[in-house]
């Protein structure tokens, strides 16, 4: 299928709801995919936890996934 297709595809669906709820959901999924002039601006808080990760990451204090996978797989096999 081509994008055009699609396209048209898509507009013909949204021609058929009379779901306001819906429409206003859709209208808001399009919005938030084009808009980009939101930039999301992050809290002291996020700031500081963010730091506090790097941190860690630099001291080697972390679990790499193969461990987080292993004590998983202990834990749901108890």
């Amino acid at each position: 299928m081509t994008i055009v297709e699609l396209k048209n595809k898509v507009i013909h669906k949204i021609s058929q709801v009379n779901d306001d709820a819906l429409l206003a959901d859709i209208y808001k999924l399009l919005e938030e995919n084009f808009d980009d002039s939101d930039v999301y601006q992050l809290s002291e808080k996020h700031k500081e936890s963010i730091s506090i990760a790097k941190d860690q990451i630099n001291k080697g204090d972390y679990f790499t996934n193969k461990q987080s996978d292993n004590d998983i797989e202990e834990w749901l096999d108890k």
